[in-house]
């Protein structure tokens, strides 16, 4: 992995405690050879390290019964945190968990099939999904200047979000990082769902550059349009590579414009207005939400039977408009290994959409 790209993945963390930093830089090190070959859960032989992120570290691992590989995602082993802060770190993998569940219908979102313990850390295992993030993309071609290729991957991202949006969930971390292109399909998927919150319920956390200014003191209810600012964030960074009101690593004045002009320009003129929208101030000044977001870009996205863009992204976003690949089955297979409902989630999933035993 070029080092650029991982420098990216270390800066771009909400803060982190010295201990968890010096983790991650050691999982890197050494490959993540800590867990490799154990066995977890009973069910999953870990196999591969993927990458750290700020409270945990992701393995390829195998399932031992059917050979299906499977995203494993592991809490960082305790360190110097006090215990509420290490408690706090496993309860939002938890949180994705359940989240995962309510969400197990929609496209775009990775199955998860199961959580629990490996030790004291909190592990959580969810479909593999072989590909690349958007933020390898936008290292590659800095910046990204095709219509058709930002119009299909905010398209899509959007399509996931507005089932988020409309099963009352706003994700509340959308970066690069979290937004992934699977190579077997070119469907794009919404990783990380740990700092998600139900809309009107306090914010739980995001990164810094790319939580909505309103959300930034963390006492403000969630809505719909915070999420709307975050995709904002990743098209003006995808077009200009900056990101608007300087990275924002406090609350932005009022009135600030998000863009200096010369670099509002960057952004091309099919999307300008739309991008400089979705990040303005007052969220009132946003689409309220992401089908709003779609309903504008729905003129930009590439039709079927257009031709592949001359420097389309390997995989390439725009395939699932151009091609007959996006009428798929409903998600159908595995159903009956997901995670079963637990006491503490279960009143916050409608009985309709709770995994069948």
């Amino acid at each position: 992995m070029p080092s650029d790209i991982l420098t990216a993945r270390l800066v771009r963390v909400t803060p982190l405690c010295l201990n968890s930093i010096t983790y991650i830089s050691l999982c890197w090190a050494t490959g993540g050879s800590a867990v490799q070959g154990q066995l977890v859960g009973k069910r999953f032989v870990v196999r591969e390290f993927l990458g750290a992120g700020a409270e945990a570290q992701v393995y390829r691992a195998i399932e031992r019964e059917t050979d299906h590989e499977v995203a494993l995602k592991f809490q960082f082993a305790r360190g110097h945190e006090t215990v509420r802060t290490y408690r706090g770190d496993g309860e939002n993998l938890a949180h994705a968990a359940h989240l995962g569940m309510l969400l197990a219908d929609v496209r775009g979102v990775p199955e998860v099939f199961w959580h629990g313990r490996h030790g004291e850390r909190h592990c959580l295992a969810t479909e593999f999904v072989d590909g690349i993030s958007v933020e390898e993309a936008i290292c590659k071609a800095r910046p990204v200047r095709c219509v058709a290729t930002l119009a299909a991957t905010l398209g899509q991202i959007c399509e996931t979000l507005s089932a988020m949006h409309d099963s009352g969930l706003v994700h509340c971390d959308l970066k690069p990082e979290n937004l992934l292109i699977g190579a077997r399909n070119d469907l794009l998927h919404i990783l990380d769902l740990g700092s998600a919150e139900f809309i009107g319920r306090p914010f739980r956390g995001g990164t810094s550059g790319y939580a909505a200014p309103e959300n930034l003191d963390q006492l403000g209810p969630v809505s719909a349009r915070a999420d709307v600012f975050s995709l904002g964030c990743v098209l003006i960074e995808m077009t200009t590579m900056k990101l608007p009101y300087g990275g924002q690593e406090g609350r932005p004045e009022a009135g600030l414009a998000p863009l200096p002009a010369a670099d509002a320009a960057l952004i091309p003129t099919r999307l300008r207005d739309l991008a400089l929208r979705m990040v303005a101030y007052d969220p009132d000044h946003r689409p309220r939400d992401a089908r709003a977001v779609l309903a504008e870009l729905a003129p930009l996205l590439p039709r079927l039977g257009d031709p592949r863009p001359v420097k389309a992204w390997d995989p390439d976003p725009t395939a699932r408009y151009r091609c007959c690949v996006s009428a798929e089955p409903p998600r159908a297979v595995r159903r009956a290994r997901r995670i079963t409902s637990c006491p503490a989630c279960a009143a916050r999933i409608p009985r309709s959409r709770r995994p069948r035993a």
